[in-house]
């Protein structure tokens, strides 16, 4: 029966080593998992720290008249004459915009004020409020933003 003593210690030994080998797996994938986590905290922290806001003013282009009576309430937009297709605007507003978001404002006047004038294609002007410098606008060469 000693054969059999022996072989019942070999047994607990090799269950012993397996289950040593399972918990120093388990360890190194509960490292691997906290890393990817702590990684994963870091990249969208900087992201949100490093990320644009976005776009400063709403534009529904569904209703053009509604996003435009919603920026003269802002106090972005002061004031539009569609006769001679001038706008007024913020300049403070202005400056703290992208350049796509000015190229943007600029397109998105320019077609409703044309489409309300029955035409293809509307000249406009975008001035500031205080200064009444040309902020941006387009004209018979192209668009342009100051």
């Amino acid at each position: 029966m000693a054969w059999m003593e022996e072989e019942q210690k070999q047994m607990m030994a090799d269950a012993a080593e397996r289950g040593e080998a399972r918990r120093v797996e388990y360890k190194k994938f509960i490292r691997i998992v906290g890393t990817a986590a702590f990684l994963a905290v870091v990249i969208l922290v900087v992201d949100i720290i490093t990320r644009d806001k976005g776009a400063s003013l709403p534009l529904d282009l569904s209703d053009p008249e509604g996003t435009i009576a919603g920026w003269e309430s802002d106090g972005f937009v002061r004031s539009i004459d569609k006769t001679s297709a001038t706008v007024v605007v913020d300049e403070n507003v202005w400056k703290e915009l992208s350049s796509d978001e000015k190229t943007t404002i600029v397109a998105f006047l320019a077609s409703t004020l044309a489409e309300n004038q029955g035409t293809d294609q509307a000249l406009i002007s975008i001035r500031g409020f205080s200064s009444h410098e040309l902020l941006g606008g387009i004209d018979s060469v192209g668009m342009r933003i100051e």
